[in-house]
């Protein structure tokens, strides 16, 4: 069994995942045969992930140099909670802010999710399109090809409609945050025996791999067979990988050329090529 999952769900995972090891160990009923966990385009650290749009706004030319080395100096690498004192360093996040969409305020104009498509009208309310997720879940097409027990449950709704979400600050607005960073439940998955992949859309900046990467580096790993190496899709170039081990913990890193956030709705065949070999303990 693998825990698998994309986006704000990389904060859950590591902690699901790492509890039902626990559960295993401390003799809880049933056992469940766990073997990893897969996440893609993953929130990890809410502070890091967010900061790190700034370096890649960089690399990928959205930014000036001037302009990055300006605020990185003045804001000393902390753009996602600004101190409002530090006013040379609140006027290098405005002319930031009119360059790119840094904290959900349409102003640059870039879409975040993927660098390179157009930035989507407000007034055409697509923030709406998860409600669309109770159509296709409980259409008769799709309850047969996934293979679902007929009347398991009546009407497949979606879940939480209640919740207050506490929008706080701009650059995070859809929830209220108890856990902001779940990267101390990966140092505890990399003492096990554990295999996991992480991906990312190399055009993601919503949860740029400049800061998954981060954190991956941050666990210490040893780096194997792959660095920086590239893997393929029918035989074209699909992105980069590299693999990490220690002991009997092992985690794939690797990007998704041209996918957005989240990978697998961009590049589906790609990432679908990726996860089966993977999960036959193939080199992806």
């Amino acid at each position: 069994m693998y825990v698998t999952g994309i986006s704000y769900s990389g904060i859950i995972i590591p902690i699901i995942t790492e509890e039902l090891y626990k559960g295993n160990e401390e003799g809880l009923e049933p056992v469940v045969n766990i073997l990893g966990y897969m996440e893609g385009n993953p929130l990890t650290d809410k502070t890091s992930d967010i900061n790190s749009r700034f370096e890649y706004a960089y690399r990928v030319a959205l930014i000036s140099q001037e302009l990055y080395e300006a605020t990185k100096n003045d804001c000393h690498g902390d753009y996602a909670e600004v101190d409002s004192n530090n006013l040379l360093c609140m006027s290098h996040i405005d002319e930031v802010n009119k360059l790119i969409l840094y904290s959900h305020q349409r102003v640059g104009h870039i879409n975040i999710q993927q660098i390179l498509d157009t930035d989507c009208v407000p007034a055409t309310n697509l923030g709406d399109y998860y409600n669309y997720a109770t159509l296709w879940a409980n259409d008769e097409n799709v309850i047969k090809a996934l293979n679902v027990r007929k009347g398991a449950v009546k009407e497949w709704l979606l879940c939480n409609l209640d919740m207050k979400y506490n929008y706080g600050k701009p650059s995070m607005p859809l929830y209220e945050f108890n856990v902001n960073s779940s990267v101390v439940y990966h140092e505890k998955l990399s003492k096990r025996k554990c295999r996991a992949l992480i991906f990312s859309g190399d055009h993601d900046m919503m949860v740029p791999h400049v800061g998954t990467h981060n954190w991956i580096r941050s666990l210490n790993l040893t780096i194997t067979e792959s660095n920086w190496d590239a893997w393929y899709s029918n035989g074209q170039n699909a992105g980069y990988k590299t693999t990490y081990v220690h002991d009997n913990y092992s985690l794939v890193f690797a990007t998704v050329k041209g996918a957005g956030h989240t990978a697998p709705e961009f590049k589906p065949e790609e990432c679908f090529h990726m996860v089966k070999r993977w999960f036959a303990n193939k080199p992806i």
